[in-house]
């Protein structure tokens, strides 16, 4: 269902200037441009179904269509999986989104980020994980099963080649607390953007066109959007993501665009 905007556009917008996404009004993108934006918002999908798959792995998948403390190791593997030729197909360079969050009432939030840990170095702690869920099991042949999938991953490549890594931030959010990210992007240029959080807290992602209406608003620990922002008279489109603690405890969450 979607929500009416709920944006203050006369503070928000001044925030865009600090965005430090190449985006002249009056410049519409290249070939070259588009090719690379397409190429890491293909690694900003990716990054999203590794959430994906580690949540259904951890038995933290949809209520409605996942079993009740479903555990599986070999989704956490092939989770892992992506994150490690993400890793290699950006060449390991994921930079820090470089702007300030804003709070409820548009001002910026001063907050320090905490470190993005490197995409294999995710992708270990997945293999690792999954290691941990089957250490107990007396099923010799499963064991030796997550070994050799672990092993195959690690020796997987991927099947495109080299783009620029996404921009990503990584940060705490307090019980109720609300952070907006203003976002940048050309129009006719693929846009991508993932949300994942380490919960028990939920949270509220919700992303507007400034001007326009919601895109998407989605309430759980993992959260993705991909879209082609219209080419018109504007050659750039401004958009906000909010992100909402729908809990009762901190929770950490990771954001990335391409």
């Amino acid at each position: 269902m979607k929500l009416p905007i709920r944006l203050l556009l006369s503070a928000g917008l001044g925030m865009f200037a600090a965005l430090a996404v190449a985006a002249d009004p009056v410049k519409e993108p290249t070939k070259t441009e588009i090719d690379e934006a397409a190429g890491r918002a293909t690694v900003v999908n990716d990054l999203a179904l590794a959430a994906q798959l580690a949540a259904f792995g951890r038995g933290e998948g949809s209520e409605a269509t996942s079993p009740k403390d479903f555990k599986n190791p070999e989704a956490l593997v092939l989770a892992g999986g992506i994150l490690w030729r993400a890793d290699k197909v950006t060449g390991g360079k994921v930079s820090e989104l470089d702007v300030k969050p804003m709070d409820e009432k548009g001002n910026p939030i001063e907050a320090k980020s905490e470190k993005t840990q490197s995409l294999k170095m995710q992708a270990k702690d997945l293999f690792d994980e999954a290691r941990l869920m089957v250490a107990e099991s007396k099923d010799a042949a499963r064991k030796a099963a997550i070994e050799a999938m672990i092993a195959r991953e690690e020796k997987s490549e991927s099947d495109r080649g080299a783009v620029g890594g996404p921009k990503q931030v990584t940060m705490t959010l307090a019980p109720g607390a609300t952070h907006r990210w203003p976002l940048v992007y050309f129009g006719g240029a693929p846009a991508a953007i993932m949300m994942r959080s380490t919960g028990p807290a939920r949270i509220h992602f919700d992303l507007n066109h400034v001007g326009g209406g919601n895109l998407v608003s989605v309430k759980g620990l993992n959260a993705n959007y991909a879209w082609l922002p219209p080419r018109d008279k504007d050659a750039v489109k401004r958009y906000v993501v909010t992100l909402t603690n729908m809990g009762n405890k901190p929770t950490m969450y990771t954001l990335a665009i391409n």
